[in-house]
């Protein structure tokens, strides 16, 4: 027999040899089919009631290996789930025969596999308080980087603003000094012309003149006829 075998089956095997041995007596035949199917893995499912039972027989018919069986092998407690553990001990509180050593010891082995359960589930609750601490403390860092990051934004959106008022002021700057510059460039060339246009009107030769650049002008303007003036 199979360790995965369910309660469900080991009743269906053992069951309906009980009904008949009931019925029709003892019958060696049938006392000894139903020791055959008596594995341990088969006892150990069983519920409290039908082991009782098992012992009486087993005792009766002479069966001390049965009975050796029922003392050792009790049910696999931790493959149930807690309300069938209750209904266990529910139904032992009400057999006529608890003060027999098997139904004593069926309500220990439930009440040990109870206790078993209760610390699963406070070990499974402290592992989710773990958890939830955890995932609560990446939760506040996630929203400290997330503020951080906001401010480093902020941050570099006013540099950004305040490096562009820079870059419009600089270019302003140095247009008008551009501006400031080809003024007094202007202005000088202009009194150099006005000179040259002065000396020519006049015919004077000794003006002294500011530059090449100014002489060129001030000759183009001359007459053929006229001499050009000595510009230095």
């Amino acid at each position: 027999m199979a360790d995965t075998i369910s309660r469900a089956q080991a009743e269906s095997l053992i069951d309906p040899l009980m009904k008949r041995i009931i019925q029709e007596e003892w019958q060696v035949a049938l006392n000894d089919e139903l020791e055959s199917k008596l594995t341990k893995e088969t006892i150990a499912m069983l519920p409290p009631s039908t082991k009782i039972w098992l012992a009486t027989w087993a005792t009766q018919a002479d069966k001390p290996i049965i009975l050796l069986r029922l003392r050792n092998f009790t049910e696999h407690k931790l493959s149930l789930p807690v309300e069938t553990l209750l209904d266990n001990l529910f139904e032992l509180s009400e057999h006529p025969e608890l003060h027999e050593e098997i139904a004593r010891r069926e309500m220990k082995a439930t009440a040990v596999s109870l206790r078993h359960y209760i610390q699963q589930q406070s070990m499974v609750i402290e592992g989710f308080t773990s958890r939830i601490d955890c995932i609560e403390g990446r939760v506040l860092a996630l929203e400290k980087d997330v503020e951080e990051t906001r401010n480093d934004v902020a941050a570099l959106k006013k540099m950004m603003s305040a490096l562009k008022e820079a870059v419009k002021n600089t270019r302003a700057n140095d247009v008008g000094e551009r501006l400031a510059s080809l003024d007094v460039i202007k202005r000088a060339v202009q009194d150099e012309i006005k000179k040259c246009q002065q000396v020519v009107q006049k015919g004077a030769t000794n003006v002294p003149m500011r530059g090449p650049l100014v002489a060129r002008i001030a000759i183009k303007r001359l007459k053929p006829d006229e001499p050009a003036p000595d510009c230095k």
